[in-house]
């Protein structure tokens, strides 16, 4: 291969076949890219060729590398998420489901600021409120049973000898006969 004293223009990257400074040092840097092509006896577009097949598959490494990371960093999203979002969730749908099955001192412990934690502070008060209400009802419900019990006895029992009447003896008398 011939060298000439010129520089070739490619792709607006200008090289440069100058006769290099120290001509019998083999590791000199400036005989480096000479020496390469003589020695593998390539032309400079060859040597060119090579350059950006080296730049594409530099290209493809980084892209691999980029991918891999937004990988990493999809995955280290989805669990972050997953921890401060989603179990909190499953966690009020858990309690949920207690409340619809009757338990209704279920509460969730609340130590977040956000939404998410008011939506808990909520669920507390309302299981707290339908816990009182419930409570009320049972005590209208036992007040009501005993007001029955109290009629009842009034309709089968005459009130001034308080002995069974008329009709607590058919009653009996039909069940007997049944």
């Amino acid at each position: 291969m011939c060298l000439t004293d010129k520089n070739i223009k490619y792709k607006n990257i200008y090289i440069n076949l100058n006769t290099p400074k120290c001509m019998d040092d083999p590791y000199c840097a400036d005989n480096a890219y000479d020496s390469w092509l003589v020695n593998h006896n390539w032309e400079p577009y060859v040597y060119l060729n090579y350059v950006n097949e080296t730049k594409n598959k530099l290209k493809l490494v980084i892209l691999g590398l980029s991918l891999l990371v937004l990988i990493i960093l999809g995955g280290a999203v989805y669990f972050i998420n997953k921890r401060y979002l989603l179990n909190p969730i499953h966690q009020l749908i858990d309690n949920v489901i207690k409340v619809a099955k009757g338990n209704f001192d279920t509460t969730i412990d609340n130590t977040r600021d956000d939404e998410i934690g008011r939506l808990a502070q909520n669920f507390n008060y309302m299981t707290d409120e339908i816990s009182a209400a419930y409570q009320q009802l049972e005590a209208y419900n036992q007040k009501v049973t005993a007001l029955n019990t109290n009629l009842e006895y009034q309709a089968y029992h005459d009130p001034l000898t308080e002995l069974p009447n008329r009709k607590k003896f058919k009653e009996k008398l039909d069940t007997v006969l049944a």
